[in-house]
């Protein structure tokens, strides 16, 4: 059971979601909570107790200036969190790596530590955090033996990511989709020596810009 929950001030204002949830029985580890910004530390203890993890997307929450992720703080109340993209269309980017960085350096500064939220947790936070948000640790999230085949491979042999010493740090901190070699879901190859293997690019881009083009007309749209 997927919800948005305190994401702005004035959602909180009008209700405590969490504490109603709570007091209606209706909490359970079956659910999974998108943003969490704005909850009270006794919400953070409901959370934490009935096992519930949330879902922060910085790069949404940053753009619709709905504030600033507290990750930290979840973590340090024993609530589990893992990163999104809420959506495309207002992330206005599928980068993954580029979430994860805004991520670290939000946490950086409310810490004022470098080292609030370290490459290698953040990261962990996107995989195997991420398949557990889902109920789906046991098959995705980690490369292991009896779960599926899921992996990227991120070459290290161009300027923006050469040379390399930590993994977790050149792929939180210098990854680009561009140095995203092969990806493998399930088994299967979507892309393939950085080429897509399954999508046809032009015709995708084209598409998507005359949809664009007519919702924008009816609309009204103009850009300026």
């Amino acid at each position: 059971i997927s919800m948005h929950c305190a994401g702005t001030e004035a959602e909180v204002e009008r209700i405590r979601q969490v504490e109603v949830l709570e007091s209606d029985g209706l909490l359970g580890d079956d659910m999974l909570l998108a943003h969490c910004l704005y909850i009270s530390p006794i919400e953070r203890e409901h959370l934490a107790g009935h096992g519930i993890p949330i879902s922060m997307s910085p790069l949404a929450e940053l753009r619709l200036g709905m504030g600033a992720p507290p990750i930290n703080e979840h973590i340090a109340a024993g609530v589990q969190v893992s990163l999104s993209l809420d959506t495309t269309a207002i992330a206005a980017t599928a980068d993954v790596f580029q979430a994860m960085r805004v991520a670290v350096g939000l946490q950086s500064i409310a810490a004022k530590s470098a080292t609030a939220l370290t490459p290698r947790r953040v990261l962990e936070m996107t995989t195997i955090d991420g398949a557990r948000a889902l109920g789906l640790e046991e098959v995705v999230g980690s490369l292991s033996i009896g779960k599926r085949a899921d992996l990227i491979m991120i070459r290290t042999d161009q300027l923006n990511m050469a040379p390399v010493r930590d993994p977790a740090v050149a792929v939180v901190h210098s990854a680009q989709p561009s140095n995203v070699d092969t990806v493998m879901i399930d088994g299967r190859i979507l892309k393939w020596k950085g080429e897509l293997t399954t999508v046809d690019v032009p015709t995708v881009i084209s598409e998507a810009d005359e949809a664009l083009g007519r919702l924008c007309e009816r609309a009204g749209f103009v850009p300026g």
